[in-house]
C-alpha cells in the first residue's frame, strides 16, 4: 500500500526507523555509507589546495593555530577621496587642463 509508513533498520548505523521509503535513518547515514571513487577525491583534494591558497582560505585554516591570522593582516587602507584631484592619476592629465 503506497504512503505506508513502516519501521526499518537503518542501513549504515542500524537504527530504528520509521519512513515511507529509504534505506538510511538520516542524511548524515547516506553519505557516510556512499562510496565515492578515486577520481572524485583526486578533484576536491585540488580544489581545497586552491582554496587555501586563497586569502579567505590562509584565514579560516589558521583559526585555532599557534600562529592566528587577523584581519589586519589583511585589512587595505581605504583613502579618502573627496575630489577628482585626489586620485593619483600618474601622467594622465584632467580634463579641465586641456
Amino acid at each position: 500500500m503506497p504512503g505506508k509508513i513502516i519501521e526499518k533498520n537503518c542501513g549504515n548505523c542500524g537504527n530504528i526507523f520509521k519512513t515511507r521509503r529509504g534505506v538510511y535513518c538520516s542524511v548524515a547515514c547516506s553519505n557516510a555509507a556512499r562510496d565515492i571513487s578515486t577520481e572524485t577525491k583526486d578533484k576536491l583534494r585540488v580544489k581545497s589546495r586552491e582554496y587555501l591558497l586563497t586569502p579567505e582560505g590562509v584565514a579560516n585554516r589558521n583559526l585555532a593555530g599557534p600562529n592566528q591570522i587577523t584581519i589586519e593582516d589583511f585589512a587595505v587602507d581605504i583613502p579618502e577621496i573627496k575630489d577628482l584631484r585626489d586620485y593619483d592619476l600618474d601622467g594622465y592629465a584632467h580634463a579641465e587642463d586641456w
